[in-house]
């Protein structure tokens, strides 16, 4: 019994780490993709570099979960 609430206590520990607000995601959206998107020549602080951070991170995002998505194989017999 004793190691089930530590179990909990760990589990709700890293889900409480895992949070964050949406300043602290668009920092982190903009120190991840800052770098490429002024290197195509956005500068920081205008609304085309933080659409260009906001479409290279869905893009990135897309690409991420497209190859968690389990394949079907299927066998001929």
């Amino acid at each position: 019994m004793k190691a089930l609430k530590s179990l909990y206590v760990i589990l709700f520990a890293t889900l409480l780490a895992a949070c964050a607000t949406p300043q602290e995601r668009a920092a982190r959206a903009i120190e991840r993709h800052g770098p490429y998107c002024e290197g195509l020549g956005y500068s920081r602080g205008t609304e085309s570099f933080i659409n260009c951070v906001r479409q290279e991170q869905a893009r990135v995002e897309y690409l991420v979960n497209s190859y968690q998505q389990p394949v079907q194989v299927k066998v001929k017999k």
